[in-house]
C-alpha cells in the first residue's frame, strides 16, 4: 500500500494508520528554532505558498527538460530562472520528482523534490527557497535517502549523492548547491529516528 497525504492536516496515512513525517520527527528531536519562526502569520503563509509553487515549477522544469512557461508571481518566476541557470551549468539528467518514500514498520514517511543524474551519479535533491540555511537540512535529505533504500519496490537507483539546492536572490548566482556527506547524513537521521522511537515509547 502507498501512503496518502491529507492536504488539510499535512499528515500521512497508510490503510488508516498515521505515519509521522520526516520533518515532524526531526523537529521533535531537534527543536532548533527556525530563523523565520517569529514572522507574522500572513508572511509565513505566503512563504509556505511560495515554496510550494517553486517546488512545483522546478519539478516541472526538470520533468520536461526546461520546456516550461512559468505563469506565476514574479518572485517565483525569478526562482525558476535561478534554477535554470543551475540546470544549464550542471546539465543533469532527469530520473524522478516528488517521490514519496516511507518505512511502514518505522511509521515514517516523506517526499523529496528531485532525483537527478549528475555526471552519471544518482543525486537526491531538495529545493529550498528560504533566506538562511537551516541546520536540519542534512538530516532531512539523509532521511529521504535512507527511506528510499528501504522501499518495498525493486526499481530504485542507488543514490550516491544528496544535497540541497538553495535558491535565493541574495546569492551571486541566485543559488548555492549545498552538497552533503551521504553517509554522515544517513547516520544523523538514524540516530535521530532512534531517539524519536525511544521518546515515543516512553511517552505511551
Amino acid at each position: 500500500m502507498i501512503p496518502v497525504l491529507d492536504e488539510l492536516s499535512h499528515r500521512y496515512h497508510i490503510e488508516g494508520r498515521p505515519l509521522e513525517s520526516v520533518t515532524q520527527v526531526i523537529k521533535s528531536v531537534w527543536p532548533i528554532k527556525p530563523t523565520f519562526q517569529d514572522a507574522p502569520k500572513h508572511i509565513l503563509e505566503h512563504a509556505r505558498h511560495r515554496g510550494e509553487r517553486v517546488d512545483y515549477w522546478v519539478c516541472e522544469y526538470a520533468r520536461l527538460g526546461g520546456n516550461v512557461d512559468v505563469d506565476d508571481d514574479t518572485d517565483i518566476v525569478e526562482s525558476v530562472e535561478f534554477f535554470d541557470k543551475w540546470w544549464n551549468r550542471v546539465k543533469p539528467a532527469y530520473i524522478d520528482h516528488q517521490r514519496m518514500v516511507w518505512n511502514e514498520p518505522l511509521g515514517v514517511c516523506g517526499r523529496f523534490d528531485l532525483l537527478l543524474a549528475i555526471e552519471g551519479v544518482a543525486t537526491l535533491i531538495d529545493v529550498k527557497r528560504t533566506h538562511n540555511e537551516e541546520q536540519t537540512w542534512p538530516i532531512q535529505v539523509g532521511a529521504y535517502r535512507d527511506l528510499y533504500h528501504h522501499m518495498p519496490t525493486g526499481d530504485q537507483f542507488h543514490i550516491s549523492d544528496i544535497g540541497v539546492l538553495h535558491i535565493h536572490p541574495r546569492f551571486k548566482q541566485g543559488y548555492i548547491w549545498r552538497h552533503y556527506d551521504t553517509n554522515a547524513c544517513v547516520d544523523a537521521w538514524r540516530n535521530t529516528v532512534a531517539f524519536w522511537q525511544t521518546v515515543s515509547r516512553l511517552s505511551k
